[in-house]
This record gives C-alpha cells, structure tokens and sequence, in this order.
C-alpha cells in the first residue's frame, strides 16, 4: 500500500514538472559526469520553448485571424447580395463595417513573415470592396441595369477572385508554416532526446533507463500534439475531441492551447452556422414590412404549381396595389410612407387565412398565394380585405386598394399566371382603382 502511494506521489511529481527539469533526473545520477551535457540540455530545451512559445502567439492566432477574414468576406458578399436582391441599400452598412473590421485584421499581419501577403491582400480587398460597393449601389439606383454594368460586374468578379486567390494563398502559408513549425519542434525533441539518450548511455546505466523512460513519454505525447495540430492545419477538426494528456509542462501548455483553440474554432463554427441561418432567412424577407419577398414568393408558386399538375389541386394568386401612393409619398415624405407600408402590410397579414402566403412584391405592391381556392374564393377574400382597408386609417390617413386576381390553370406557366393578375389590377386602377378585378371578368 505504501509503495503504491509513493508511486502515485512520484508520478504526480513527474508531471507537474517541466521538460527542462525531467531531463535533469537523469543526469542527477551522475552529475558531477554530466555537467557539460547539462548545458547543452539546457540551450536546446530553451529553443524548444522558444518554438512553443511562437506557435502557440504567433502561428494559431494568425491562422484564427485568416480564418475570420474568410467569414467576414462571406458575410459581405452576402450582405451585398442580399442588398442588390432586396433593393435595400441599408444592406450595405452591414458589409462596410464587416469591411472595416476586415481592413483592421488585415494591420495584424505587419512585422510577421506574412506582411508582403498582407499587404496584398490589403490591397485587392479595397479595390474589390469599392468596385463591388459601387457596383451594388448603381444596380440599386437603376433597378437592375445599367449601361456598364456587364463591364462593372467583370470587373468585381476579377477582383474578387483575385482576392479569393490571395486568401487562400496566405491561409495555405499559415497552414504550412504551423506544419513545418510544429515538424521543427518535433525535429529538434528528437534529436535533443536522442543526443542526450546516446551520450548517456556512456555515463550511467541508470541515467540510459530514465532518459529512455522520458523520451517514450514526451514523443507519444508529442505525436499525439503532432496529430492534433496537422488535423487543424488540414481541417480536419472533430470539435467534440479534446487532447487529454495529464501534464502541466511546456507540452501541456501546448495541448491546453490546442484545446483552446479548438473550443474557439467550434464557437466561431456554430456562429457561422447561426449567422448562415440568419442570413438565408433575411434572403427571403423583406427588411422594411417583415414579409417574405420575392425570392420566396418564386418558390411558394413553383410549389403551388407543382401541387396542381400532381394533385390537382387548385390555387389563386391576388395583386393588392395601394392607390396614389406616390403621392402620399411626395406630400408626406418617405418615413411617413414606410409606416403606411408596415400598416398595410400587418393589415393584409391579420385578415388572410392562416393556409394563405402573402409577400411584398415590390414598392406598394403585394401578392397573396391562396391555395386550394378558385377565383371566387379569391374574389371574396381580397373584396374582404379592400372593405377592411377602406375602413382603417394609416397613420391618420384613409388609403384604398386596388386588387388583381387570377387563378392558375392547366399548362400556364408561373409567369403567365403573375401577368393575368396583373393584367386584372390593372383593369382595376383602369376603372377607378379601390375595386377587386378578376381575370376571367376581362
């Protein structure tokens, strides 16, 4: 019982203390032989923690950072994307403050053997940032086209891909640096252990058992560290695993930082996917009334379509239009009709069906999908929501709308289908708008 407890003592001692001092056990047998070893011992335990100290404040944290610019230029082009599909150019201000966060990162990489890249990198991320900025905003301004824009867009995708290229150029650098430094670091144990194992041997009997004894010790736990890290530098990170290796020396601060870095790598993961989620929802939303948009509406009706031709079952769309908005617009200025666009649009919401899809189609207008209704059905429900409407006011004003509706039929395409209703409302603002218009009635 006794020696089982001095054994447990003696292993707890083991791993509290550090690589320097394990390899002095040995030489502890025969130190007044081994003194002149002890000195070379020491000069190469120094360069090994001098390495670990680099990787674990230089190396991962420029790796971290290269992997966050990735994420921040995915957050700008899609913040772009969803500005030019939205028509929003609030969209924009997201992507300039992802930018000036990106533009800040990019400062980290002076003084480091990556400052030229940096630099580059810098450097075609402003010229892509301004060209796809400008791009973005003409699109807006000219809803859709322009003369040049073909020209433009070449241009930003040029950069882009340039910028793409540099990227990932630096962050294959990064990566190979982390290799060939933690290779190094594995080298130089080796060889430190190997030296000291062989000129040991020629000392002590004793001093050959413990050094052979440490150098199992520390190159398992070494490749396990080996592993590891070519696994994050590859990719190849199961973000449940952690490396589990009971020291508090210099490799343990190394697994400690490793297992830190992990844990960061699986939160900024699960922020990705968050963030990917939250961004594909606002793809298909419309920022100003909350409503789905356009995006959405094209697949609601390529469901609706497909559910007709398989099961037969029937579908009308209504095309509601607020009446002289423009110049609600001009009397009032833009904030006051934003408000009446949010009223209207939770007004025709409150008053569908719950089985009714309902989108912002564009400026003052909005689509409603009613599955499994005909064109009378349809007829009634937008006739109820022109009645309620015309008896609600929108800060303080009184508005009206017009209504389109059309209902689908055999071997109409989805477009054939959104210009029968338009035709419709058109018919309805034709002969004095506040009115629902079926197609069938043209």
């Amino acid at each position: 019982m006794k020696s089982r407890t001095f054994f447990h003592s003696l292993l707890s001692f083991y791993h509290r203390v550090s690589i320097f001092k394990k390899f002095l056990l040995a030489p502890f047998l025969g130190l007044l032989l081994v003194v002149p070893i002890f000195f070379f011992l020491l000069l190469t335990t120094k360069e090994i923690q001098d390495e670990v100290n680099y990787i674990n404040k230089k190396t991962f944290p420029l790796y971290a950072l290269t992997r966050d610019n990735v994420m921040l230029l995915e957050k700008i082009s899609h913040n772009i994307n969803s500005a030019v599909a939205a028509k929003e150019e609030l969209w924009l201000e997201d992507s300039l403050t992802h930018a000036q966060l990106m533009q800040k990162n990019m400062q980290e990489y002076r003084h480091t053997p990556f400052e030229k890249a940096g630099e580059e990198l810098a450097t075609y991320f402003d010229s892509y940032f301004e060209h796809v900025l400008e791009l973005s905003k003409n699109i807006i301004d000219s809803d859709g086209y322009y003369d040049g824009i073909e020209q433009d867009t070449k241009l930003s995708m040029n950069d882009y891909m340039k910028l793409d290229l540099a990227l990932k150029s630096l962050q294959k650098s990064i990566k190979e640096k982390i290799q060939r430094d933690i290779g190094s670091l594995d080298t130089n144990t080796n060889l430190l252990l190997i030296k000291g194992a062989f000129l040991f041997i020629f000392w002590f009997i004793s001093t050959i058992i413990v050094t052979l004894l440490v150098y199992r010790d520390i190159r398992k736990r070494i490749s396990q560290i080996v592993d590891a890290s070519e696994k994050i530098a590859h990719g190849d990170v199961d973000f449940k695993d952690r490396l589990d290796l009971p020291m508090k020396d210099e490799l343990g601060q190394i697994v400690s930082s490793i297992n830190i870095f992990i844990s960061k790598l699986d939160q900024d993961h699960q922020e990705l996917l968050q963030t990917k989620k939250e961004l594909q929802l606002l793809y298909v939303r419309d920022k100003l009334t909350g409503l789905h948009n356009r995006v959405k509406i094209d697949e609601v009706l390529e469901d609706e379509i497909n559910r007709f031709k398989r099961y037969n079952i029937a579908f009308s769309i209504i095309i509601v239009d607020i009446d002289y908005f423009k110049k609600i617009n001009d009397s009032y200025r833009h904030l006051v009709g934003d408000e009446i666009l949010k009223g209207f649009a939770r007004k025709l919401q409150d008053n569908i069906r719950a089985t009714d899809f309902i989108a912002r189609w564009g400026g003052e207008e909005f689509l409603i999908v009613s599955s499994q209704t005909d064109e009378e059905e349809a007829f009634n429900l937008a006739e109820k929501l022109r009645q309620k409407i015309e008896n609600c006011s929108f800060e303080e004003l009184t508005l009206s709308a017009s209504f389109g509706v059309a209902s689908y039929e055999t071997s109409q395409t989805q477009n054939q289908l959104l210009h029968n209703a338009d035709l419709a409302l058109y018919k309805a603002k034709e002969t004095g708008r506040n009115r629902v218009v079926c197609f069938k009635s043209l």
